[in-house]
Parts: structure tokens; C-alpha cells; sequence
């Protein structure tokens, strides 16, 4: 019996990248590609000879060097987390790519030749924002004093200044005592592309919470709300910060008053769901309403990204738009009429999936709340151990 052992690069990860060792562990199952957003949408192209996905990605940047990684498609992941979710042996090959992306980032003569990347960092650093230089939405609501601060995020003061107006509506009609704050951005997608957040900018808009009273932060972005808490478990400030939803759940009863009959679906942002472990804030909600939520094929945990994350909208916006185009046949083959998602990005992104003429509609929660509350199709009443903290007919 003659056996051969094929190292395959494998002595050199154990050598000089043991962090990375898991990437070895790979059975060949296959789960890290069936439902993988990247993988769906642009196939071999991303991954190596013999090793696709992300974790091939991975094995060619630290096997051969980090051009070749790029090459086979290291900024193409979405970081959605789906593959190590998927895998039975616990592979976490996006984390193994964020890694990647930030040595790639470190490397002056990598980083040199990635200018979309290098334009979106600079972008955040000068204006506060990755939408570049943006008028600030005067949004109808105030900036004073409250034990409650709203955190809008950058996709609702830009792209999605509707939505994030409609969830102040609903805020206001219920007659929450909320207020804003001079935002800049979390910088959240720096972590996601490799770059490195500036801990002041949190710090600050932590200190602008603090100095308007703050004791809770509501947010409508979960990508948010995770950077936030993250910093919160490793420096303590003292406030809670919380999705808008979780803080509406413990205050308010939310009701059927008949009439609306649409059939509704959800989709879990990756922040909010895998990212947060989050899943029945809506679900809750909806099931008190009267409301049964027609789940499609991936949800939970095993939703699929709605393609707009780890920079891919912005750098790809085709290949972007694909994947959102995706998920939202899912919510047509479970004949649903309304799509519902907490995150803001998310909400842009699936519409873009939306073909001309389709009739989904694609909308948040609070949106969905106020939409029938206002047609009457909703009642409203304030739980009996809350006070309202400034009274306002519902």
C-alpha cells in the first residue's frame, strides 16, 4: 500500500496563518455555496480552482498572496455570514475574508491599486457618511431634551429619508416624548470593507446621546445598532440601545381592527437576524395583530442577504441588484403582496429587485404599523403599566 499526502499549501496556513487553520477543516460538503448571495449571482468567478466560495477565496489569498485573492473575488462578499452558519464544521469563512480585506487594506502597494475602496474611506472620513456630501434632511422632530434618542443611520438620511420620516411619524402619533441628534456615521461599512472605524465618531455621537438626555437609543438600522452595542459590551456608557420595534413591543398593544387582508412576508436583515440573533421583534408584532407572517423558502436564520452589504451596492451595483432580484422571488412564490424588513438597507436594496410592474411592496415595520393605523385598520393602546411620557391622541 503506497500513501500519498498532498499538502496543497496546507503546511504553509499551519505555519505562518494558524488563526486561519479552520479553512482546512472543510469536509466538501458543499453548504457554504448552495445559498451564498456571491456565489448565486456570479458563480466560479468567485473562488479558486478547485476552491470555490469564499473559503477557496480565502485559501488563494493566503496561500499564493493577496492579489490572487482579489482576484478570485475577495471584495465581492457581502459578509453576510450565511456560509459559516451553514457549515457543519463551523467554518467562518467571512470572518476569514473581513481579515483579508483589512490586510489588503494595510498593504500600501495592495491598497494602491483599490481605488473604489480607498475613495469610499475617504468619503466617510470628510463627510461623516459614505453617501458623500449630502444636504441634512430636516426631519419633523426634535432636537431637545429626552430620555429617548432616535438613531436614524445614514441610509435613512439619505436614501431612505421617507422611511425614516414615516417611523418618526409613527413615533410622534403615538405620542413618544423622542429626540435626534447631529449624527455622523457609525462607520460600520469600514469594518465590513476592511478599513478601520474611527472610535471617535462613535464616541462622539455617544456624548451627543449622553448631553440630549438619553437613557434608551432607539435605532432603524440593526448594522447600527450592532456596531453600538459592540462598543457598549467593550466600554460601558450606561444607556440601553434597542431596535425601535422591541421598544414599541414593551409599551404598546397593537390590534386588528379588520379590513386589511394582504398576504405579508419577512425578511431578515443578516445584521438583525444572524448579526443580533433577532427574529420575532416583527413576527410578535404582526402574530398580536392577527396578522400570520406566509414565510418564505429561506428565513430565520437561513434568510438570504438581500445583497446590499459589505460594500457590494456601491461597488457593484448590477451584481448587487441580482442578488436582491433573488429574494424577492421568494416572496412572489409565496404569493405574498407585502415584503416587510427592519433594516433600511435592506428596504432599498429589495426594491431594487422588484421588476417593473411588480406589484410587492416592499416596506419596514414601523411603515406597515402606521400604514393601517392610519387607514384604521390597526388599533393602538398604551400597555397598562406604561405612562405616556407626553400625551398625544393615538
Amino acid at each position: 500500500i503506497t500513501l500519498i499526502l498532498l499538502d496543497h499549501g496546507r503546511r504553509k496556513i499551519m505555519e505562518e496563518h494558524p488563526e486561519s487553520i479552520d479553512l482546512l477543516h472543510c469536509i466538501g460538503c458543499g453548504n457554504c455555496l448552495v445559498n451564498c448571495p456571491t456565489y448565486s449571482a456570479v458563480g466560479n468567478a468567485f473562488g479558486d480552482d478547485g476552491m470555490l466560495g469564499g473559503r477557496g477565496v480565502a485559501l488563494a489569498a493566503l496561500q499564493r498572496g493577496l492579489k490572487e485573492g482579489i482576484e478570485d473575488g475577495l471584495f465581492l462578499c457581502t459578509t453576510c455570514g450565511l456560509c459559516g452558519q451553514a457549515c457543519p464544521v463551523e467554518i467562518d469563512a467571512g470572518k476569514r475574508l473581513k481579515d483579508l480585506r483589512k490586510a489588503s487594506l494595510a498593504s500600501p502597494e495592495i491598497s494602491s491599486q483599490l481605488d473604489e475602496i480607498t475613495l469610499l474611506q475617504n468619503t466617510i472620513d470628510k463627510h461623516g457618511t459614505p453617501y458623500g456630501q449630502i444636504e441634512r434632511t430636516p426631519f419633523p422632530a426634535p432636537q431637545g431634551q429626552s430620555p429617548i434618542v432616535l438613531y436614524i443611520g445614514c441610509v435613512g438620511r439619505s436614501t431612505e429619508v421617507e422611511t425614516a420620516g414615516n417611523s418618526i411619524r409613527l413615533l410622534q402619533r403615538l405620542g413618544i416624548d423622542f429626540t435626534l441628534i447631529d449624527e455622523v456615521c457609525c462607520e460600520a461599512v469600514k469594518g465590513d470593507i476592511g478599513s478601520r472605524p474611527n472610535p471617535e465618531k462613535l464616541q462622539g455621537n455617544i456624548e451627543k446621546m449622553k448631553k440630549a438626555g438619553a437613557k434608551e437609543v432607539l435605532f432603524l438600522c440593526p448594522t447600527c445598532l450592532k456596531i453600538f452595542l459592540e462598543h457598549d459590551q467593550r466600554s460601558p456608557t450606561g444607556l440601553i440601545f434597542r431596535t425601535v420595534l422591541s421598544y414599541l413591543d414593551e409599551r404598546f398593544s397593537f390590534a386588528s381592527a379588520e379590513g386589511e387582508t394582504a398576504a405579508v412576508t419577512y425578511h431578515d436583515p443578516c445584521h438583525l437576524g444572524r448579526g443580533l440573533e433577532s427574529f420575532d421583534g416583527a413576527r410578535g408584532l404582526l402574530k398580536n395583530i392577527g396578522k400570520e407572517v406566509v414565510e418564505m423558502e429561506h428565513h430565520h436564520k437561513d434568510s438570504l442577504c438581500c445583497g446590499a452589504g459589505g460594500g457590494i451596492r456601491g461597488f457593484y451595483p448590477k451584481f448587487s441588484r441580482d442578488i436582491a432580484r433573488r429574494r424577492v422571488k421568494e416572496a412572489e412564490e409565496v404569493k405574498a403582496e407585502i415584503l416587510l424588513t427592519d433594516c433600511l438597507s435592506c428596504r432599498h436594496n429589495l426594491k431594487q429587485g422588484v421588476p417593473l410592474g411588480g406589484r410587492l411592496e416592499i416596506m419596514t415595520t414601523p411603515e406597515y404599523l402606521l400604514k393601517g393605523i392610519e387607514a384604521g385598520e390597526i388599533r393602538v393602546t398604551r400597555k397598562a403599566s406604561q405612562f405616556p411620557l407626553k400625551f398625544e391622541k393615538v
